[in-house]
């Protein structure tokens, strides 16, 4: 046994590497689909689940993630909405509030129903 390695084994040993990689990247890719609204949909269908409910912050995509989800096979039955409301404030040295600031975020609940 030699202390370097020949060309065959070091051909070899990229080769295991790459694959190893390529596998580390599907994997995720795999786990970023599963934990998205149209992956919890697949799942939930595929699982045999007759409700899913999803919490999705309400964006300008134009309803494009819940048609989605009824094009895997749900059907929207019912959708509410709530203000998602931080407040934090700064004081100043007397340990007055000085500045306060908010921000809101508008989330829908959805609820669907296997067709």
């Amino acid at each position: 046994m030699g202390l370097f390695k020949s060309a065959e084994e070091k051909a070899a040993s990229e080769k295991q590497k790459a694959k190893a990689k390529a596998e580390a990247a599907e994997r995720k890719a795999q786990d970023r689909y599963l934990r998205s609204p149209i992956g919890k949909a697949t799942s939930a269908r595929e699982r045999g689940d007759s409700l899913l409910e999803v919490v999705l912050k309400v964006e300008d995509d134009g309803g494009r993630t819940l048609s989605d989800i009824e094009a895997v096979g749900w059907q929207l039955d019912r959708a509410g909405y709530a203000y998602d409301v931080s407040v934090s404030s700064l004081g100043n040295s007397d340990d007055q509030v000085s500045s306060v600031y908010s921000q809101s975020i508008l989330t829908g609940v959805y609820l669907f129903r296997r067709t």
